[in-house]
């Protein structure tokens, strides 16, 4: 009764992770295709966002620091954790993950801009 127990452990373990070159082959062309994703994203709907402080004075310095530097560094960052968690070997159910949340991240942070942007402008 035992030895059936630890045969299905002992197979769970035998799977071998996979090599770093592999990981690296597979992580490196992965973030430049997610840099350019997130670049092709933002940078138009950054310039969209910016239009709102056409009819707003107050937001142009809001909309430099929000849009500009914060939402750029999560979209790299959103970009930058998948590959760098299938370089450092990780399950790829976290991988998944990361993608799921960074892009949950950087939509949330996006569309808050219109919410700050209506309440700065209302006041």
């Amino acid at each position: 009764m035992s030895n059936t127990a630890d045969t299905s452990n002992a197979h769970a373990r035998e799977t071998k992770p996979m090599k770093l070159w592999l990981r690296l082959l597979i992580a490196i062309p992965m973030a430049a295709i997610f840099i350019w994703i997130g670049y092709t994203i933002c940078m138009p709907l950054a310039f969209v966002a910016g239009m709102l402080s056409d009819s707003c004075d107050r937001l142009y310095a809001l909309w430099e620091i929000w849009i500009l530097v914060l939402w750029t560094g999560i979209l790299l960052i959103s970009a930058l954790a998948p590959p760098a968690l299938i370089a450092l070997g990780r399950r790829w159910r976290w991988v998944f993950l990361s993608v799921v949340v960074g892009a949950g991240v950087s939509v949330t942070w996006y569309i808050l801009w219109y919410v700050i942007a209506m309440v700065v402008c209302s006041v």
